[in-house]
């Protein structure tokens, strides 16, 4: 049973938002990331229950736009759950307006995402993707090593098995 999804980004983000987390006692983890019938299928047989939600910190992280680029890990080093969320499939503003969380990774400066958790937990954790099983869309199960993941995942939400 895949129980978890995967998000990619820099370290600073998943520690901005344990920062938020501390004092909020919930943030808002926005999420830029094409929208499939799969993954909206797979994330509503989410619905109703909490989930983890990992962040994978690459060791190279860029993005356009006003953002530096960030040296990580390449590993998973956040672990957090998912009380709620929403999805569209063109990007909307945060469905929680009190509770935004940081935003300042948008490229744009739109503050609107496809993907939006809300989650009341954000721990540190020292992961390999390769102890995670990642399930493609024909639903089998998969490891990828350090550099396949970030290269084949990034942009997308990953479904994975739990170590």
């Amino acid at each position: 049973m895949v129980n978890s999804i995967i998000l990619i980004g820099p370290r600073q983000w998943g520690e901005d938002h344990q920062a938020y987390l501390r004092k909020n006692k919930t943030t808002s983890i926005q999420y830029s990331a094409k929208v499939s019938r799969h993954v909206e299928n797979r994330l509503n047989q989410f619905r109703g229950t909490a989930f983890r939600l990992y962040i994978y910190v690459p060791k190279k992280y860029t993005c356009d736009g006003k953002i530096p680029s960030y040296l990580g890990s390449g590993k998973v080093e956040f672990r957090g759950r998912v009380i709620d969320f929403r999805v569209s499939r063109t990007p909307i503003p945060s469905p929680w307006p009190t509770i935004n969380g940081p935003m300042r990774y948008d490229k744009f400066q739109s503050f609107q995402y496809e993907y939006w958790f809300r989650v009341d937990v954000l721990e540190n954790c020292d992961l390999e993707i390769s102890e995670f099983e990642i399930e493609l869309t024909n639903r089998s199960l998969r490891n990828y090593s350090v550099d396949e993941f970030a290269r084949i995942w990034r942009g997308n939400i990953v479904f994975a098995i739990e170590p």
